[in-house]
């Protein structure tokens, strides 16, 4: 065939596979491309589609043969040596959902391709997903440069900061105050006819503020021994790899000695893995939760709550990074969620009583029983316009 005034031309079939192959010259070097298509109509259409892509910087020159199948499965393997489990497990899951779909071939791996599947995922999901992705896309990228696989370099950038994406709602954080906690807490029921005991896990996820992850993973006597004053994480169970010795309260020491009682036999694990959310989202209708919020709720949303609490009481956000396994402080300020409650008290600390007649969702009654969520030897909550008091000082 002759050479198309579009700068490419067909050549004649790959022997081996039966494929035509496109040739063009790109940056004064010639390349060929394999069209993976046998049919001549289709090829011309693939060689136009390669030509196009190389051009404008959505393919490049790579310095291997390897499908891209192939090379994720080798990048994982090197990751899985240093990556905790849970990190393997996501980056695997994200190569098969998103990356392989999208990217297909190895030469498409590109700055202007990492640019496309940021603005193609932020039509799909929020921005953070997106963030967590990417920062995925860059590990293996470094990964291929080190391997010498890349010829030319590769730019992963994140979303800007006031980019939203597209928020998911099954996955909507709900926020909650501490009494709202408490109440869903004292709905949940001591053991189920299965043999879990959710009380128990949610309780001590209130009040450590651990992943759910790392509470699956917990066994008994490694972590946790009965009567034991403390839960003892290890790297191997905690995502970040942060092994600490985490302080117990009197409630939360009680509900685990129970637990353990129905621990695994073969396996020690004290809770496993299974899917609490049902009972959750019935004691939250007992608590007097809406449908919507109900609907969403997740121990996710737990452990966002008692970052923001121990914060809140404590103004100790070292203490409270700590509890929740964050290796930095600023990782955990990223899980605080400022309240009406907290304004409120700006304003008192400002201009003195100020407090409006109504107020949003029952946030009076919320400061009015404060108090009270101290009982069962949990977390003690002080005075709501503590935050007042440390300001004014």
């Amino acid at each position: 065939m002759g050479r198309k005034t579009k700068g490419w031309s067909l050549g004649k079939r790959d022997p081996r596979t039966g494929n035509y192959q496109v040739f063009f010259t790109h940056n004064g070097r010639q390349l060929h491309r394999s069209t993976r298509t046998s049919d001549a109509r289709q090829a011309q259409l693939e060689a136009e589609r390669i030509y196009t892509e190389t051009i404008s910087g959505r393919r490049t020159e790579v310095g291997t043969n390897k499908s891209l199948k192939l090379l994720f499965a080798e990048w994982l393997v090197d990751f899985e040596a240093e990556g905790a489990p849970v990190t393997t497990g996501y980056y695997t899951d994200l190569v098969a959902r998103t990356f392989l779909p999208f990217f297909k071939t190895f030469d498409a791996v590109t700055t202007c391709g990492a640019d496309d599947y940021r603005r193609h995922r932020l039509r799909q999901v929020g921005r953070s997903t997106v963030v967590r992705e990417l920062t995925a896309l860059r590990t293996f990228v470094s990964w291929a440069a080190r391997k010498k696989y890349l010829a030319e370099p590769v730019d992963v950038k994140d979303p800007g900061r006031s980019v939203i994406g597209t928020r998911v709602l099954e996955t909507e954080l709900v926020e909650m105050s501490a009494r709202e906690v408490e109440a869903i807490l004292d709905n949940l029921p001591a053991r189920t006819p299965f043999g879990n005991h959710p009380k128990a896990l949610m309780t001590t996820i209130w009040e450590s503020s651990l992943r759910i992850g790392t509470m699956e993973r917990l066994a008994t006597p490694r972590h946790y021994r009965r009567g034991s004053s403390i839960l003892q994480v290890v790297e191997v169970t905690d995502k970040g790899r942060y092994a600490r010795k985490i302080p117990l309260t009197p409630r939360a020491r009680a509900l685990l000695d129970d637990a353990c009682a129905d621990a695994d036999r073969k396996t020690g694990l004290i809770f496993g893995k299974y899917d609490v959310r049902r009972a959750l989202r019935t004691a939250a209708k007992h608590a007097g939760f809406d449908g919507e919020r109900r609907k969403h709720l997740s121990p996710h949303d737990f452990r966002h709550a008692a970052i923001t609490h121990a914060q809140e009481v404590s103004q100790n956000i070292a203490g409270a990074a700590y509890m929740a396994g964050h290796k930095r402080t600023a990782t955990t300020a990223n899980y605080t969620h400022p309240r009406y409650t907290h304004g409120l008290a700006i304003l008192e600390a400002r201009f003195g009583d100020t407090t409006p007649r109504t107020t949003p969702r029952d946030e009076t009654k919320e400061l009015e029983n404060s108090q009270s969520l101290g009982r069962h030897g949990g977390f003690r909550t002080p005075d709501p316009y503590r935050v007042k008091v440390v300001l004014s000082h």
